[in-house]
């Protein structure tokens, strides 16, 4: 389940903005206590404000807008909510069109996957996400450390606002400056139509590994594709990589866990007053591979619907996970649309699994606690054995 898009324009766009790398519900009200004098007090508070932007725009010597002032409210108002909650977000109508579709894995971009980097406040390029991606064309590489982008220093900015910044419409350029090693390298992109794989899929000693690149519409009909394609009578197991996985749609995590097992509460969700909102309960599933073993592997990026599908499986499936504690997301976001065209995005409720558990702020702890090594920490995992000695995999292997 999640916001769902249409072509449309920027109204419609937004919707694609509020699943980018978080774990998203429809909006789903619920019954609050509101009495008479707390309406009153709240129409007061916003005439007071409301006042106070006309005086100013009015009589101050400056001659501020309106859009100005109200813009300065709004980032006031952003900054002192993300003083605890990063992940409620408030993006303005100018940077709509630049967000792409998570939920399709359709966007306009530059193709590369990013996360943060080992130089304090910067982010890097962790894999190319497409085929062609226009990012890999132009001369970007894995481990380059995003710096600048359009002459502005983006040191300190969130993954959202980054995001944002390099995306924009088809055939229009974005310029980076990258950190490789000690050079600073100015690369023009132009941005291009992009659409995301759902999943890589291989084999490796008869065991099925399988990673997705993150939780949008298709990916449990792609993966239980490649299952199909693969298996054969010498498949020893099931291998789901969710290392470096942002997460994304709530809908596509529930049905992953549910083509592993066929009973039992998936996820729960509650409102701050732990009130449960939401119960989705496995159903019927697929039992041809019910009776294969199941390993998953995870790290300190894994997060959100990730780390539900983790947890979950392992109680439910009894799952085995390997590598490091993961990211501790265990909140949902809920996306608005708003009158000027922009959105916001607010943290809304928190899951849990069926055994009352959410990593939200502390992870999921793994069975098996394999770090990578130092040098490996900030790339995209690969599964080329004789190339990359990559640990975790081979403990993961191990254990089939």
């Amino acid at each position: 389940m999640g916001v769902r898009t249409s072509p449309g324009g920027p109204k419609m766009l937004i919707k694609a903005l509020l699943v980018s790398t978080a774990l998203l519900l429809p909006i789903n009200s619920y019954a609050q206590d509101i009495t008479s004098s707390s309406i009153n007090t709240d129409i007061e508070y916003i005439q007071t404000l409301n006042d106070l932007i006309h005086k100013l725009t009015r009589t101050h010597i400056n001659n501020p807008t309106n859009k100005e002032l109200i813009n300065i409210a709004i980032d006031a108002i952003m900054e002192h909510l993300q003083e605890e909650d990063k992940y409620t977000v408030y993006v303005s109508p100018e940077e709509v069109e630049g967000y792409f579709n998570n939920s399709t894995g359709r966007y306009y971009g530059i193709g590369a996957g990013i996360h943060k980097s080992s130089i304090d406040g910067y982010y890097a390029i962790q894999r190319f996400i497409s085929k062609a991606s226009p990012a890999q064309y132009s001369g970007v590489e894995i481990g380059d450390v995003i710096t600048f982008v359009n002459g502005e220093d983006v040191k300190g900015v969130s993954i959202e606002e980054l995001v944002g910044k390099i995306k924009g419409p088809a055939g229009t350029i974005v310029e980076l400056i990258v950190k490789r090693d000690s050079e600073l390298i100015t690369i023009e992109i132009e941005r291009q139509p992009v659409i995301m794989d759902n999943v890589h899929a291989t084999t490796i000693d008869n065991v099925i590994v399988l990673r997705p690149l993150g939780f949008r519409q298709g990916l449990t009909e792609d993966l239980l594709d490649q299952i199909t394609t693969l298996r054969n009578e010498r498949t020893r197991g099931i291998l789901l990589d969710f290392r470096y996985n942002p997460g994304g749609l709530l809908g596509e995590a529930v049905q992953l866990v549910d083509l592993f097992t066929d009973e039992g509460i998936i996820v729960q969700t509650k409102d701050a007053r732990e009130n449960v909102i939401n119960v989705f309960n496995a159903t019927v599933s697929n039992k041809d591979i019910l009776d294969l073993p199941l390993i998953i592997l995870e790290n300190q990026y894994s997060a959100s619907a990730s780390e539900l599908v983790g947890a979950s499986l392992r109680e439910l499936a009894g799952a085995i996970i390997v590598g490091t504690t993961t990211h501790g997301k265990g909140s949902v976001q809920v996306g608005h649309e708003l009158p000027n065209g922009g959105g916001v995005k607010i943290t809304t409720y928190k899951y849990y699994t069926g055994n009352d558990f959410t990593p939200d702020k502390v992870g999921v702890v793994p069975d098996y606690t394999v770090p990578l090594p130092d040098e490996q920490l900030y790339y995209s995992p690969g599964y080329d054995l004789e190339g990359i000695r990559d640990p975790q995999l081979l403990t993961a292997l191990d254990l089939f």
